[in-house]
């Protein structure tokens, strides 16, 4: 979480090749389709939070949902950008763009 921006996250991943070759390949999503289920206390409540689902993609390797909240009916909108990078790109620069990574988001 940004600690001057409460609604702005980031999340950092490494990936570290060991024992093979070739470029990894990264898929990012965002999935509207959260129920609560596999916990016992949620059993008695509906297990679906979010409802109106629209989706996309935009270039820059970003991904959108749109939604409601059931129960409130409160607009939820995310979006995320995947960025990848390797070796001296890895401070600032980066190696992102057309062709060269893949996202799509989820609604169902």
């Amino acid at each position: 979480m940004h600690m001057g921006d409460p609604h702005l996250a980031a999340l950092h991943t490494v990936f570290t090749a060991e024992g093979r070759s070739g470029e990894p390949a990264v898929e990012s999503s965002i999935d509207g389709d959260v129920r609560n289920i596999g916990v016992a206390r949620y059993r008695e409540v509906a297990d679906r939070n979010l409802t109106g689902w629209k989706n996309g993609t935009q270039p820059e390797s970003a991904v959108w949902l749109r939604c409601r909240a059931v129960e409130s009916d409160i607009a939820v909108a995310l979006s995320a950008r995947t960025v990848a990078s390797c070796g001296s790109e890895r401070h600032g620069e980066h190696g992102a763009g057309p062709g060269r990574s893949r996202s799509r988001s989820i609604g169902r």
